[in-house]
């Protein structure tokens, strides 16, 4: 897991982003998204969901969880 993130837009500043992602029944994620992008930069969304995608967990007990994340990306 991500603990501290940089990442800056075309202007140079950071912002929130907010990610969602589901960990299926075997703890891996089976989607992820961004929700909300103050910083407005495809490159930066499509890495944070190529990030998530390619996480595990351990398998959570009952099923699939759905995870909504803000992060506050800051140069």
């Amino acid at each position: 897991i991500v603990t501290h993130a940089v990442a800056t837009s075309a202007s140079g500043v950071g912002g929130l982003v907010t990610v969602a992602f589901r960990v299926g029944e075997t703890g891996h994620v089976t989607a992820a998204c961004v929700r909300t992008d103050a910083i407005g930069d495809a490159v930066l969304r499509a890495c944070l969901v190529a990030s998530l995608e390619a996480l595990s967990f351990p398998a959570p007990s009952g099923g699939s969880v759905d995870v909504e994340l803000p992060l506050r990306l800051e140069l």
